[in-house]
């Protein structure tokens, strides 16, 4: 079940508390966006939509990710970036756009 924390985590943030803010007929949560540099060069599992956590550092983002049950990969995260299913690579100073954790 460790190995599974982080997934499980970003599926609630993601999946969940949407669901449970209509449930409670709570308006929707317009989570914050930043656009901002990748500070190192990302390879991406091609063929399949990623979520890809990362720590802001005077404005740059650097991967958070150690290992699916290293529950620090989203304590130090400030948000994530989305990696489509057609993206291969980003490279080093391309911009994303980072959803914060709020």
């Amino acid at each position: 079940m460790e190995c599974r924390v982080t997934s499980c985590l970003s599926n609630a943030y993601l999946f969940l508390v949407p669901a449970i803010r209509r449930m409670a007929r709570l308006p929707p949560k317009i989570p914050r966006k930043v656009k901002s540099e990748m500070g190192v060069r990302v390879v991406s599992a091609s063929g399949r939509e990623q979520f890809l956590t990362v720590k802001l550092k005077n404005g740059v983002a650097y991967p958070a990710f150690k290992a699916s049950g290293d529950i620090t990969s989203l304590a130090n995260a400030d948000g994530y970036i989305i990696l489509p299913v057609n993206l291969d690579v980003i490279e080093k100073g391309e911009e994303v756009t980072v959803t914060l954790f709020d």
